[in-house]
């Protein structure tokens, strides 16, 4: 069908082709690989400057070194950062320690407060006198009404509030003295100022006395004490106050001691024979309140002795 030079002409245009898509091919490979080797150049530069350095051997040891005559770009390295890069660890940071002083500094003077300014002198001024009309203590109480029995005659001395007050107490009076037909010496005057509740205080210049540095009952006292419960008895309302005496030997503490001893043993005997221990007080007077100064046997034997003073007899 075809002639001979017509077969050799088709295999020479077939061979042409074959040859022209072999070099085709050849020149893309090559410029595919040119391209490839490019963008790693181009990125093992990259990576140099990231990390500060220039490569100078290609990552693939199987790769053929880069040709000489390639192109050097110049890049300016950035300029590092003022402030250290962030990591997974907070540096430290050292502060430096200040500079040591070469001086001691000033010592601080400070003034001890002021002392207290002295107070004042208290001037005591005395309360001026009011005349009460009747004699009264220094805290202006009515001393107590006196009653003294002595040898068949009773004495009473002092201010009462009222005349049935007064005529009360000479009934009680009498009514009282171990003699039937006593004398009675009425010193007494009504100020209608005394209040009631003035007391009425009993001596008895003949009862039995207490011995020497002694505060022992003896049986004579039985018969003034028996007395004394029997008024209080009579009269529940009032009460008593027991005051104890010495005689003026001895030191001052020892008759105070005495003088309560002597104070505490009436008040025992009384509520032994059933007077309300509430009804009941006492005090020490020591050789304070002497009935004389005289130093023989019978005065000092009157001044170891006991008192009385009701509260509640002339309400």
């Amino acid at each position: 069908m075809y002639d001979e030079d017509d077969r050799y002409d088709l295999e020479d245009r077939t061979l042409g082709k074959w040859i022209g898509l072999t070099v085709v091919l050849g020149v893309i490979g090559a410029m595919g690989f040119t391209m490839l080797r490019d963008q790693q150049d181009r990125s093992m530069r990259a990576d140099a400057l990231a990390i500060g350095t220039n490569p100078t051997t290609p990552t693939d040891p199987g790769a053929p070194a880069a040709p000489s005559a390639a192109p050097s770009t110049t890049v300016a390295r950035p300029t590092p950062p003022t402030t250290a890069p962030q990591a997974d660890v907070a540096p430290t940071t050292t502060v430096a320690p200040p500079a040591p002083t070469t001086t001691d500094p000033a010592p601080t003077t400070v003034a001890p407060p002021a002392p207290p300014a002295p107070p004042a002198p208290t001037t005591t001024v005395a309360a001026p006198a009011v005349d009460l009309g009747y004699p009264a203590a220094p805290d202006g109480s009515p001393l107590p009404v006196i009653v003294a029995y002595d040898s068949g005659k009773v004495t009473l001395t002092g201010a009462v509030p009222s005349d049935d007050a007064r005529a009360r107490l000479v009934g009680l009076a009498q009514a009282n003295s171990q003699e039937p037909d006593v004398e009675v010496v009425d010193n007494l005057f009504v100020n209608p100022a005394v209040p009631a509740s003035v007391g009425v205080r009993v001596i008895e210049m003949n009862s039995a006395r207490f011995g020497e540095c002694e505060a022992q009952l003896v049986p004579e006292h039985t018969v003034q004490f028996d007395r004394v419960a029997s008024v209080l008895q009579a009269l529940p309302h009032v009460t008593v106050l027991v005051i104890g005496h010495a005689d003026q030997r001895g030191d001052d503490q020892r008759n105070r001691e005495l003088s309560e001893n002597r104070a505490s043993t009436v008040v025992d005997y009384l509520a032994y024979l059933g007077v309300e221990p509430t009804r009941l007080s006492m005090r020490g007077a020591g050789e304070t309140d002497l009935l004389t100064l005289d130093d023989d046997q019978h005065a000092l034997a009157l001044n170891r002795r006991t008192e009385f003073v009701f509260y509640g007899v002339l309400a």
